[in-house]
């Protein structure tokens, strides 16, 4: 949503057909079906490939991860642990 807002803000409606994995996408766009938005980090990766141009853009659109899961009593002991750890950095 966050996404869609940003280009009703500068007046475009985008023709979203595929939400799906990231690797996916890009192979779209190797194919010659549209462009594909991604964080950064994951499309600098494709940075060297011939069939795929990555730009940056400015203002930057930013967004929060969020965790979810089960109730706490349906987890794994390991999945409790990791639960217990993530709650470290909890924003209230």
């Amino acid at each position: 949503m966050l996404t869609l807002a940003a280009f009703q803000r500068e007046g475009v409606e985008p023709q979203v057909v595929y939400e799906g994995s990231s690797v996916g996408c890009i192979d779209l766009v190797k194919a010659g079906m549209g462009v594909s938005l991604h964080a950064r980090e994951f499309a600098a990766a494709f940075g060297e490939d011939e069939d795929v141009c990555c730009v940056g853009l400015e203002p930057a659109i930013t967004f929060s991860y969020g965790l979810g899961y089960r109730p706490p009593a349906e987890l794994t002991h390991a999945e409790q642990l990791y639960l217990s750890y993530m709650m470290q950095f909890e924003r209230k």
